[in-house]
């Protein structure tokens, strides 16, 4: 996993992606009041994209995005 710090960067790693197959979706979310993944308690609403999340690749990548302030 790469640090992003500007925008060109970010740009980039998005281009490394094109044509990949993705083999697994990991999402991070922020724990709230229960520490059990919000799909599990409230699924009408699904997977929570609060924080972040890997997408891996089936050739083992790994990009992973935090949501932040960043851009």
């Amino acid at each position: 996993m790469k640090n992003i710090h500007t925008r060109e960067q970010f740009d980039a790693q998005v281009q490394e992606m094109i044509g990949l197959t993705l083999s697994e979706v990991v999402y991070y979310e922020i724990e709230y009041e229960n520490p059990e993944p919000g799909y599990l308690y409230k699924p009408d609403i699904g997977h929570f994209l609060d924080f972040g999340l890997d997408l891996v690749a089936d050739d083992g990548k790994c990009f992973s995005f935090l949501w932040d302030g960043t851009f």
